[in-house]
Order: structure tokens, then sequence, then C-alpha cells
């Protein structure tokens, strides 16, 4: 039997990402990436560092979509 591939659906907003628009810049914006202090575990802002992106808008659809998908492709007699 064949087997997909193993996300889990609370940890998979990449998948989501993945699959929007390339065009579409206003879902998240640029900071500078934290430091994490190991003594408490709390993220500290005071130096910067390398860019990342924060995304504020992830599209639960298309995360759904593509579970339902595999779903189809790896069981199509049970769904």
């Amino acid at each position: 039997m064949a087997h997909g591939e193993s996300w889990g659906l609370g940890g998979s907003p990449t998948v989501g990402l993945l699959l929007i628009e390339h065009e579409k810049q206003d879902i998240f914006r640029m900071q500078p990436a934290p430091e994490i202090r190991y003594e408490d575990c709390a993220y500290c802002f005071d130096t910067p560092h390398r860019p990342i992106r924060v995304y504020t808008d992830v599209n639960p659809r298309l995360t759904l979509e593509d579970f339902f998908a595999k779903l189809q492709i790896n069981y199509p007699d049970r769904v």
C-alpha cells in the first residue's frame, strides 16, 4: 500500500503558504529575527539579526484541500 506524506494537520500552514500566489506580498511582514535567551526561553529584540518573514494571514482552505487530496490519492476506496 502506498504511503503519503506525513504532516500534522495543526502544524501544516506551510502547505498553505507554498500554494498561495507568489505575488501576494500583503500576507507577511519582514522583521529582524529575535534572539532566544536560553535562561528563560524569552525572545530578545535588542540586537538586530537577519530579516525573517512573519506571516499574518494563512489560508486554511488550501491546507485542508491539500489534506483531502492526499487522502483521496492514498486511500481512494475509503474516501
